[in-house]
């Protein structure tokens, strides 16, 4: 198992609200070690145009307002301290870039005196979770290329980008994340194994199969939980067909190009979800053994895009696709699975603009009611397959709307049991709801709602 760094040093988190040392060996890039390339100079420093950036006291902020005494103008502080300051720079670029597409901070004073965020872009999209760091690639602004074969890129070497960041620490905020499902420690170990998969796997056109060795990965896994994953990927990619119009199961692998772009994406996109910032409100969170699946519905998306005519699938774009379609990948992540509505979550019956997607949502709600689930056990595809529009375009609208209105409100039937939904407390006015869910039809249910006359509800 090739290490991630093989040296030890130390990382400053110099952030007033997370002043700590990580060790070297705490430091988690989820992707082999140069597997990724970028060029400034022949994608035209697209990160240079019009985004900003941030900086910090000393060396930074003194360079800087030399070479441009008119700075300040353009410039906000970030903290409380005055340590972290914000430059926001507009189209067509930069304050100091150049007409030959480089930086003049680096030409003119060296590298170390690059604002941070230039410094470690593109890969200063920084985790903690514990002890350990997650130095993950920009989500999207690089145009990052997987290389191929044997030839690596120096721009996404461990040691080299890991020297950068213990060079002059970290002074920009990190979050701070969680894990789900299982403790760090065992994330972390699992994560570590698919990036060291993610390289002997460069050369398969089959993801499904890559999808159930991530699985393997896990700790203590047995033949029959491995058979298991087989029938959830595969339920995954029949049910999907149906309801979205992506491959079917008979065709559902991609070029050798597309899908070695994909396997060497994978650690980083599972990083979007094994390790997940608490952003307030109803968030898709995906239990980390249910993480594979989701790498299949990715997948199966950006092969949705490949077919209806995307010239190039590359990491950028399959992170752009992760980012839009977040809730759709939760949703198709849990689609084998019977669940049920949160007893601590509303139900909006309002959230469709269309009266007729209303009212086949409706159909979707009293279908996951406890009373219901808890006796036929249906699992979430089965749902949505009987309750979509039968038009091919309208299903497709609707899925996709109802995976916005679902996230973060559902749980499996068999995390729920008679006794706990009993006696949960949730507001009267959304006990209400559910009753009549349970006694009415859903063309009264969804007249009430469309119309605001929520009081017939109660």
């Amino acid at each position: 198992m090739r290490e991630q760094v093989g040296r030890s040093c130390v990382v400053e988190l110099r952030s007033p609200t997370a002043m700590q040392g990580v060790d070297g060996n705490d430091v988690y890039f989820p992707f082999a070690s140069g597997r990724l390339a970028y060029d400034c100079v022949s994608c035209g420093a697209k990160c240079c145009r019009g985004h900003g950036f941030s900086m910090t006291n000393g060396v930074e902020l003194v360079e800087q307002i030399k070479m441009r005494p008119s700075l300040p103008l353009f410039m906000d502080v970030l903290d409380r301290e005055g340590k972290q300051w914000q430059v926001s720079n507009c189209a067509p670029g930069c304050f100091f870039l150049s007409h030959d597409g480089r930086c003049g901070i680096q030409v003119s004073s060296g590298y170390d005196a690059k604002p941070e965020t230039c410094r470690l872009f593109p890969f200063n999209n920084m985790m903690r979770v514990g002890r350990y760091l997650i130095v993950a690639p920009h989500e999207e602004l690089c145009p990052l290329e997987v290389t191929t074969g044997g030839r690596l890129s120096k721009a996404s070497d461990h040691r080299a980008l890991l020297d950068t960041l213990a060079s002059q620490g970290v002074w920009a905020r990190v979050p701070e994340c969680v894990t789900v499902g299982q403790d760090v420690e065992t994330v972390m170990m699992i994560e570590r194994r698919i990036v060291e998969l993610s390289e002997s796997c460069l050369g398969t056109d089959d993801y499904l199969e890559f999808a159930i060795q991530q699985v393997a990965c896990g700790v203590s896994v047995s033949a029959s939980e491995t058979d298991d994953a087989r029938r959830c990927a595969q339920y995954l990619v029949t049910t999907a067909n149906k309801l979205l119009g992506t491959a079917a199961l008979v065709d559902y692998r991609g070029s050798n190009e597309f899908t070695r772009t994909m396997v060497a994406s994978t650690p980083a996109l599972r990083a979007r979800f094994a390790f997940q910032r608490d952003r307030g409100g109803a968030v898709t969170t995906i239990a980390h053994r249910r993480v594979p699946v989701a790498m299949l519905a990715i997948y199966l998306i950006a092969d949705a895009a490949r077919r209806a005519g995307m010239q190039q699938i590359t990491f950028q774009s399959l992170s752009s696709m992760t980012m839009r379609m977040r809730s759709l990948i939760g949703l198709m992540s849990i689609l084998d699975v019977p669940v049920t509505w949160r007893s601590d979550v509303a139900i909006d019956l309002a959230a469709f603009r269309k009266a007729d997607m209303q009212l086949h949502f409706v159909g979707v709600a009293k279908a996951l009611l406890a009373s219901t689930q808890l006796r036929q056990q249906k699992p979430l595809g089965e749902v949505l397959l009987e309750h979509a529009p039968s038009d091919a375009l309208e299903r497709v609208l609707f899925v996709k709307e109802a995976a916005r209105c679902l996230a973060g409100k559902l749980i499996p039937v068999n995390t729920l049991t008679t006794n706990v939904s009993r006696k949960s407390a949730v507001r009267w006015r959304e006990s209400a709801y559910r009753w009549a869910l349970q006694r009415f039809s859903a063309d009264l249910v969804c007249h009430a709602a469309w119309r605001g006359e929520r009081h017939l509800l109660t």
